[in-house]
């Protein structure tokens, strides 16, 4: 019969964390090029053009619930992530570090 219970690969944390990290930084990047370049102006000049940057630029980065926002609040999403399995690595090696010091003092004890 299989354990009950939460299993835990200490591998696996540090990996996760990589994983992450990783895909932060791509939206980071992607966040970076929406605020340059992503911006439109209406260019022939006339009024189908002016309606269809406006509407553009506000779906993208002006009015609300636009895509810049999303991928600004998936970015605080993911950075959250990564600051709780840097954590999680590092209570997990704390805990690993005191379970060692405290066999070996009772193995010499």
């Amino acid at each position: 019969m299989a354990e009950e219970g939460f299993q835990f690969d200490p591998q696996v944390l540090p990996r996760l964390h990589s994983a992450f990290a990783d895909a932060l930084a791509k939206v980071d990047r992607q966040i970076e090029l929406a605020r340059s370049e992503l911006r439109v102006t209406a260019w022939a000049g006339d009024s189908v053009s002016g309606y269809a940057h406006t509407r553009f630029n506000a779906r993208s980065l002006d009015g609300e619930a636009n895509a810049l926002q999303a991928l600004e609040d998936y970015r605080e999403a993911l950075n959250t992530l990564v600051v709780k399995l840097h954590k999680g690595a590092g209570d997990y090696r704390d805990s690993e570090d005191d379970k060692h010091a405290t066999m070996n003092q009772q193995g010499e004890g």
